[in-house]
């Protein structure tokens, strides 16, 4: 028998990072689901969540509506026991005191092992700021949500309000330490100059990236995390510039965040989550029709974030926001990971 288990599922990186940062805190293994199946299987499904949310978004938003009503999300978790079976096992194999999901896959398996292990608890950590019907089952213990709205989402599906823990994000530790921009300015090599992140999609594209980055190159220093797209970092090489630093990845994001003040990205949850706690302001180039467009209706209405789908709109936005408002940041956000543990016992 083992304390913790932490399942999560690879469509995306984000539920992944939630769950390792949970899974870090209480020194046990992140699981991922697809972990169970067939190599080639597993590939195609997760391979296939990133090309139809790039080039068939219109496909995704359908799925994501076809599967809200009751009869599809029970038929789904039924199907997602038969297919993860493996994962069943496994739970049944290690016998965990508590579960914790960061993707809605793992519900319904959650809630079969449940069956065999009754005293296991099940906590899911919701990673978008609106919650999505897959990620409700009645055997489910606890939720944690990052937003008021997905707490309602909860109730309207029948939760009880005492099972909910709302305002809390799994994102890693590092992100809740003090970090000295000063000193991150000197590392980093820049000047005072205000600072922007750009986070490219899976596939790196933003519009007319060469003129953006010109147009903003002179007044700001500029961050670009391009992904996988190694044309638009051969385009960018040409900006001879100390204020103009491009990474394809980086493992210490939450400096960047530190320094950037605007964060220019997709509305993803996890990115949305890290962004909050450094109180940063966002602007979106593109979504995904479903969670991420959800995403970003709610935050755009707090003002602190703008949907900017051309290079004109990207920039006017970043200049709005640089100046910055005097109000108080509006959205307040915890680390979830000490929580867990009460979560466990309570």
């Amino acid at each position: 028998m083992v304390k913790y288990c932490v399942f999560h599922a690879t469509f995306g990186q984000g539920h992944a990072q939630a769950a390792q940062a949970i899974a870090d805190y209480l020194h046990t293994p992140a699981v991922d689901l697809l972990g169970f199946l067939p190599r080639i299987p597993a590939r195609l499904l997760s391979q296939g969540y990133v090309w139809i949310t790039e080039h068939a978004p219109l496909l995704w938003h359908t799925l994501f509506l076809a599967s809200r009503p009751a009869p599809v999300v029970r038929l789904l978790q039924r199907l997602h026991c038969v297919w993860y079976r493996g994962a069943l096992r496994f739970l049944l194999r290690q016998r965990p005191e508590c579960l914790i999901t960061t993707h809605f896959f793992p519900v319904g398996l959650a809630a079969e092992a449940k069956k065999y292990l009754p005293h296991m608890r099940i906590i899911v950590v919701v990673t978008d700021l609106r919650v999505h019907p897959l990620w409700h089952h009645d055997k489910v213990d606890r939720y944690y949500v990052a937003h008021p709205q997905g707490r309602e989402d909860l109730i309207r599906r029948g939760v009880r309000p005492d099972k909910i823990s709302c305002g809390y994000v799994p994102v890693r530790a590092q992100f809740f330490t003090g970090c000295d921009a000063g000193q991150l300015r000197i590392r980093y090599g820049i000047d005072h100059r205000p600072c922007v992140l750009l986070v490219s999609s899976l596939s790196g594209r933003f519009p007319e990236v060469e003129k953006l980055i010109t147009e903003l190159k002179d007044q700001y220093n500029l961050f670009i995390i391009y992904g996988r797209n190694r044309r638009m970092c051969r385009k960018l090489q040409r900006f001879k510039s100390k204020g103009v630093r491009l990474f394809r990845f980086h493992s210490r994001i939450w400096e960047l965040m530190t320094l950037a003040r605007i964060i220019v990205t997709k509305p993803g949850g996890l990115t949305l989550f890290e962004g909050m706690v450094k109180r940063a302001y966002f602007v979106f180039p593109e979504y995904i029709p479903g969670q991420e467009y959800e995403n970003l209706q709610l935050i755009t209405d707090y003002g602190i974030a703008e949907y900017a789908p051309d290079v004109h709109s990207i920039i006017a936005a970043i200049r709005k926001f640089s100046g910055g408002p005097s109000e108080k940041y509006p959205l307040q956000v915890k680390d979830i990971r000490p929580e867990i543990r009460g979560a466990q016992r309570s």
